[in-house]
């Protein structure tokens, strides 16, 4: 499956607000512009499949294992040297024998100097190349690697096993090479294992990507998730939390049987936006198939992934923010009409609108929501009233977050509470920033009671 460009931007996955970083840099522990390029891929990919998901676990969870130890050999200049050198265009010689075919290639490198440095040089650099894939692969124990990795290391040994240079991999700076030899191994290496050994660059860059992701599982004691088999959507997360907050307060998240709607409420700042951006995160990590910020996941499988945080005008097209929502949540529905089981969040819906306007719409579409028994969604809102038009929906869990005022100071725990917040702190946010004070004091204050 893929993400579409919003759910990635509201989740900041790879653009962070202004200057701080996005959940991928924060994330990325790759050594290589290509193992970078790899590990995007899949943050912006979640695997559609139990069995990938779990394939992918359990190369993560071994090279977790193996972090202290391992480390990726190679610098992307390495890379790039190494595809450089295959598909290098000069003619591949085929060895000649003899004493006559040895004098007419030592002939051959005094009248073409480029090239006789050509293979003085690149040959060896690839011997060198495959004696650092050689070294890492010998750190990974073969007999408890899981079966990805072993035929990584099986591939690796099958090359080197067909060109019977192995033994030259032991310590190849100090043999003394002959242009004859150079031949030799050029033209093993880019006629008769060109193919495999682009293959085996390719394994070493995703290997690049799954040691990142163990490297950030192991440092940040991220949890393996569980993938289990429901009847319909399932997600026990237990002790979530952001990956922007320095120190979090953990929370749990639950969609079980028979209720697919999470619905949220609770004043500005409390945490739901938060919450909510943390949840959908966890998910993701999930279906890419590393750990995740949290203390226990269990889940089931989801198709789809969309987000809808922050509608954003578009004045060339002449689309209101308020239409933008409704686009979006036409995109999600239509999506879900033909996605297997899909996960959704919606934050404060319809606030591009009216009050009145935003109250209707709001009733319609999280009580047809409702009625995808096969996804989840969670819906955040301010509009209090809504609670009442939703209550009778047996499919819909109400949680809130709330803020506490102390001497007219707003403080919030950041824990999620079962139930609906009536809560409206925004006049007295208004009013601890300073905002009245610079409009006057309690003359504005007066002003607008009579108003």
């Amino acid at each position: 499956m893929e993400l579409d460009w919003q759910t990635q931007r509201d989740l900041e996955l790879f653009q962070g607000s202004a200057a701080e970083q996005s959940i991928f840099e924060v994330l990325d522990r790759t050594r290589t512009t290509d193992g970078k390029r790899v590990l995007q891929k899949r943050f912006k990919n979640p695997l559609y499949t139990v069995s990938l998901i779990r394939e992918t676990q359990n190369v993560v969870s071994f090279l977790s294992s193996a972090v202290p130890n391992v480390t990726f050999p190679f610098s992307q200049s390495d890379l790039d040297n190494f595809q450089q050198y295959l598909d290098s265009t000069y003619l591949v010689i085929t060895p000649a024998e003899g004493f006559f075919g040895n004098f007419a290639e030592k002939l051959s490198s005094i009248r073409d100097k480029e090239f006789t440095n050509f293979i003085r040089q690149k040959p060896y650099f690839a011997l060198e190349f495959l004696m650092k894939a050689g070294t890492f692969y010998d750190l990974l124990d073969l007999e408890s690697c899981p079966e990805m990795l072993r035929k990584d290391i099986q591939f690796f040994r099958t090359i080197v096993g067909f060109g019977g240079f192995n033994e030259l991999l032991i310590d190849p700076v100090s043999n003394k090479f002959q242009i004859h030899d150079g031949i030799k191994l050029d033209n093993l290496f880019r006629k008769d294992l060109k193919k495999s050994l682009f293959h085996l660059l390719e394994r070493l860059i995703e290997l690049d990507g799954l040691l990142s992701m163990a490297k950030i599982s192991h440092e940040r004691g991220f949890v393996m998730p569980e993938f289990i088999e429901a009847n319909g959507p399932f997600v026990e997360l237990h002790g979530v939390y952001h990956l922007f907050v320095e120190s979090p307060i953990r929370n749990d998240f639950e969609v079980k049987e028979g209720k697919n709607i999470l619905f949220l409420t609770g004043p500005n700042m409390a945490g739901k936006t938060t919450y909510m951006k943390a949840v959908a995160i966890s998910l993701l990590l999930a279906h890419i198939g590393m750990g995740v910020p949290a203390i226990k996941m269990r889940l089931t499988l989801f198709t789809r992934f969309f987000c809808s945080l922050n509608a954003m005008d578009n004045i060339r097209e002449g689309v209101s923010s308020f239409f933008s929502e409704i686009r979006r949540v036409k995109q999600i529905l239509e999506a879900a009409l033909n996605e297997d089981q899909m996960f959704a969040i919606f934050d404060e819906l319809f606030k591009g609108t009216n009050v009145k306007d935003a109250l209707d719409c709001s009733n319609v579409v999280i009580n047809g929501l409702a009625g995808f028994s096969r996804h989840a969604f969670m819906v955040s809102s301010h509009l209090l009233e809504l609670h009442d038009l939703l209550s009778d929906s047996h499919r819909i869990d109400f949680f809130h977050f709330n803020g506490e005022v102390l001497e007219e100071k707003i403080s919030f725990d950041y824990r999620l509470k079962p139930g609906v917040c009536s809560q409206r702190l925004g006049f007295q946010i208004l009013q601890q920033e300073g905002i009245l004070k610079l409009l006057g004091g309690d003359n504005i204050i007066q002003s607008a009671k009579g108003l």
